[in-house]
């Protein structure tokens, strides 16, 4: 099983995509253009939903995060969308394909739904990374002039780095394959 150059790739994309249930994978920050009294908010979005990260010090600044990140969370502590079972499906099922190094079909079959899984998360990440402003927006008054800025973090790096390990795996999956083929018409 270990000996499998395809089982190490799996195993290094089952480590990446676990390192996204600690870190975020992006991080907003809410900023009020007014000139004259400037309120702030920060969050984090991860595989808990998104989790505040500044501080409240008055209760300008509490209305301003409610009304900046209505409907993305309900909670300042936790978030309102519990993302991290998407995450765990992942693992798991990279965990599968490593499991079924004795049946190379049924591995492959698996390794190639997880690869196209992997994908879609990352797809529906990137699309909301970069229409989540307009939806930020949205959310506030209209009177409100808000600079919204979004950033990526190390959650996503490593759920994308976890991608060419899984190319790979498949490529030696096939590779295997094909090699047990060949020996079969030797014979």
């Amino acid at each position: 099983m270990i000996q499998r150059v395809q089982s190490i790739y799996f195993l290094l994309a089952l480590v990446c995509v676990s390192l996204v249930l600690i870190f975020p994978l992006f991080s907003v920050n809410v900023v009020s253009g007014g000139t004259d009294d400037t309120v702030s908010a920060n969050a984090e979005f991860g595989a808990y939903g998104l989790i505040f990260t500044s501080d409240i010090q008055s209760l300008q600044d509490a209305t301003f995060r409610y009304q900046a990140f209505e409907n993305l969370s309900d909670d300042p502590d936790s978030g309102k969308y519990p993302v991290y079972l998407i995450f765990i499906g992942l693992s798991l099922l990279t965990a599968v394909c490593i499991l079924f190094y004795k049946n190379r079909k049924r591995q492959l079959a698996v390794a190639r739904l997880n690869l196209v899984l992997h994908f879609l998360v990352i797809l529906t990440l990137v699309v909301f990374y970069y229409f989540g402003t307009d939806a930020v927006k949205n959310t506030v008054p209209v009177n409100a002039n808000l600079i919204v800025s979004f950033s990526l973090e190390t959650g996503f790096y490593f759920l994308v780095a976890s991608l060419p390990f899984l190319i790979l795996a498949n490529r030696g999956i096939k590779n295997d394959e094909k090699l047990v083929k060949s020996l079969d018409r030797i014979r």
